[in-house]
């Protein structure tokens, strides 16, 4: 199946990765070096020191999964060689600092959309890659089903699932990637296993990536991996600080009206907006932070690059909270209300501490986590759609399957708020008594509001 001059790449997590002569000429196209200045996981390196993995390493990994289960499934050497291009571009269209650049694009979208981040991203992969003239010479005859496979299908199917479904590709790939760089083993699980148990399963114009029963467990061991990584890694606090930090200092610089940041984050599909968004990455927005008109915005800026991070000194469920109404006003807070209660925090800190305290240097920061199938920024992933194939021949949903985590992890969707603040110059004592002075008073205004 594999061609002998196949080209070969060391990669830390796959070994080695065989690199089709199809394949070979799109890595050295821009849209996808650019990748190698956008790390994986944001600025968790300030957590985890060898978190420096970047999208382009990620989209190898992602083609070489892609293609093993492809191959697995048997399909044909045409579907094969798309897929692998598809996979290898996923991830063309994500901003600086990956998710947090979702974060932004929703924020400022046009009809200001909340629930947009995934759809966003996707267009401007699509838009990317369409308008991208080096590439459309090099896959002239492809370019479309490439298109077609990064897009939301009308009916389900296996060569889709590959790329987007409930133990796709990207998954497989970023779970052991990310743990292998953060130096932990909350996303270790069985690839070889899933690989060599995946099956097709037709139901109709239907078609799903299956998997066999006595390969599912491997598959729950990467929906658990995922749980825990999610714990561990991707909302940890010191990540969750880092993200609102690099929000908070594009939306002062947004705010003021400079230019370049501004142009970035309003989204358009107009081929300007391709253009631009393509020439900025992780240390170019970084350096216009640093070089912002905005001195709030150097400040945040200043702060990261030298690790000097806000602290949280409040957090709770909002589930915690008795009055269900209220609950519900704080889970949905959004700017302008936001800015007010954050604006009424810092009078009361301000007053704890007996001096002033910048509104701006205090973020109000509401999140929305689920067990197991939570994604960054939000995006729920339906794994019930996993279909395993019984040793009778018979076809059993997941959610179904006896004695699995499905059974026993049901743990409804959780809304936290955390309260981010400078605390320079104290001590974790001295902050461990602050934060208990400060809890009733910040609970107090937000029951408030």
């Amino acid at each position: 199946m594999f061609s002998k001059s196949a080209m070969e790449i060391r990669d830390p997590v796959h070994g080695f990765i065989k690199v089709m002569d199809y394949i070979e000429p799109l890595l050295n196209l821009p849209l996808l070096q650019r990748l190698r200045r956008i790390r994986q996981t944001a600025m968790a390196n300030l957590l985890y020191p060898g978190a420096n993995n970047t999208r382009f390493e990620h989209s190898l990994g992602c083609m070489h999964v892609a293609g093993t289960l492809a191959r697995s499934l048997e399909l044909n050497d045409r579907d094969i060689e798309l897929i692998e291009k598809a996979a290898l571009l996923h991830d063309v269209g994500h901003g600086p600092f990956s998710h947090v650049s979702e974060q932004l694009l929703v924020l400022y979208a046009p009809h200001g959309s909340n629930d947009r981040a995934e759809e966003i991203h996707e267009e401007i992969t699509r838009l990317a890659i369409d308008g991208d003239p080096k590439l459309t010479e090099l896959i002239p005859d492809d370019k479309s089903g490439v298109l077609e496979l990064l897009k939301k299908p009308g009916v389900r199917s296996m060569r889709h699932d590959i790329i987007s479904g409930p133990f796709d590709a990207d998954k497989l790939d970023y779970l052991l990637r990310d743990s292998h760089y953060a130096g932990v083993q909350y996303g270790t699980f069985d690839l070889e296993r899933i690989v060599n148990t995946v099956t097709p399963i037709r139901d109709g114009a239907e078609s799903y990536m299956g998997i066999k029963e006595d390969g599912f467990w491997a598959v729950e061991q990467m929906l658990l991996a995922k749980h825990h990584m999610n714990l561990q890694v991707y909302r940890h606090r010191v990540r969750l600080i880092t993200d609102a930090m690099l929000v908070r200092a594009v939306e002062i610089a947004f705010r003021d009206d400079q230019g370049d940041i501004k142009k970035l984050y309003t989204f358009s599909a107009d081929s300007g907006f391709i253009d631009n968004y393509m020439k900025w990455d992780d240390y170019s927005l970084i350096r216009a932070l640093l070089d912002s008109s905005s001195q709030k915005t150097r400040q945040y800026a200043e702060r990261l690059v030298e690790r000097r991070l806000l602290k949280v000194v409040y957090s709770r469920y909002i589930k915690e909270f008795r009055d269900e109404l209220k609950r519900n006003r704080i889970a949905r807070l959004v700017r302008p209300d936001l800015g007010n209660v954050e604006q009424r925090i810092a009078e009361a800190l301000s007053r704890k501490l007996d001096k002033v305290i910048d509104p701006e240097f205090i973020i109000l920061d509401i999140r929305s986590f689920s067990n197991p199938t939570f994604r960054p920024p939000g995006v729920k992933l339906v794994e019930g759609d996993i279909i395993v194939e019984m040793q009778d021949g018979t076809r059993k949903n997941a959610i179904n399957y006896p004695n699995t985590i499905y059974g026993t992890v049901k743990e409804p969707e959780q809304e936290m708020v955390n309260v981010y603040m400078p605390v320079d110059g104290m001590s974790r004592e001295q902050r461990k008594s602050f934060i208990s002075a400060v809890e009733n008073d910040i609970s107090q205004i937000l029951e408030g509001v």
